[in-house]
């Protein structure tokens, strides 16, 4: 049986390739701050915030695949959490790419600029402590790197931007939605498809962007989950600045996916009500 470690495990990326890799039939070991993952065959707590930490990590080499899908994703905390952040998204990575046969780290589109002058604008821009220190956690090319924006509202933390805005409307707060702010996100299941590929050699190691191909504003994203939930009336639209900003994918190293968002949100409120 193949064994994999994932950092991160109870996150929404992280969460999301527990269950899949157990569908699969890995043996999955999971290394998160507090929560136990139930799905996984083995739950570590620890603190890597402190690199003495390290050392408690079990033995990467001894694991098929190791994928780090850890973050301080809270762009305002890594400001107030500076070493913390540079621990954690740096010096761990660079920890696991050495002592990894096989090493997923899960980056973010967050290094590019949020100015989109034409297509080929691939501009890294490094605007905040979070993109600065993704951005130096990404390995070298014998392992794969991903940079994405996901969305989902499947984790065990709750705090992506589409859980933040079911739980608003659910309790039926008002929210506000910016049309001025695009995406081209994918779902953790995309990411866990590309990882599996990898696994399987079917796509060679590096760095790669991963989005949809639709570009999306965050204010219909929200209003398509509202209108589902019939809470409509609860969201406004909004406009962050005066400028749009562009948290898209960039890399002409772009692996692209295609799917109907209502459809998932839609599969997802279905299984709500069956629980």
């Amino acid at each position: 049986m193949k064994k994999v470690l994932i950092l991160g495990g109870s996150g929404l990326v992280g969460y999301t390739l527990v269950k899949k890799f157990k569908e699969y039939n890995w043996s999955v070991s999971v290394l998160t701050f507090q929560r136990e993952v139930k799905e996984a065959d083995e739950t570590i707590n620890l603190d890597l915030s402190n690199a003495f930490s390290f050392n408690e990590i079990p033995d990467p080499g001894t694991f098929d695949l190791v994928v780090n899908s850890l973050a301080i994703t809270d762009v305002k905390s890594n400001e107030t959490r500076f070493n913390e952040a540079f621990t954690m998204h740096v010096e761990l990575s660079r920890y696991l790419a050495k002592k990894s046969s096989k090493y997923v780290y899960i980056s973010t589109i967050a290094v590019y600029s949020e100015a989109l002058e034409n297509d080929k604008n691939v501009n890294i821009s490094l605007t905040n402590w979070y993109s600065k220190t993704k951005f130096f956690g990404e390995p070298n090319s014998r392992h794969l790197a991903l940079r994405i924006n996901v969305i989902g509202l499947e984790s065990l933390t709750k705090r992506s931007l589409l859980e933040w805005a079911y739980d608003n409307l659910h309790k039926e707060n008002e929210i506000t939605g910016f049309e001025n702010h695009f995406i081209n996100p994918v779902l953790p299941i995309h990411v866990f498809e590309v990882i599996m590929k990898y696994a399987e050699k079917i796509i060679a190691p590096g760095l790669y962007d991963l989005g949809s191909e639709k570009i999306v504003s965050k204010y219909s994203l929200i209003q398509s989950l509202a209108e589902l939930m019939r809470k409509e009336d609860y969201v406004k639209k909004g406009r962050s600045g005066v400028e749009n900003k562009y948290q898209i994918t960039r890399s002409e190293n772009t692996l692209k996916v295609n799917f109907e968002f209502k459809d998932y949100v839609s599969g997802y409120l279905e299984e709500i009500k069956r629980a």
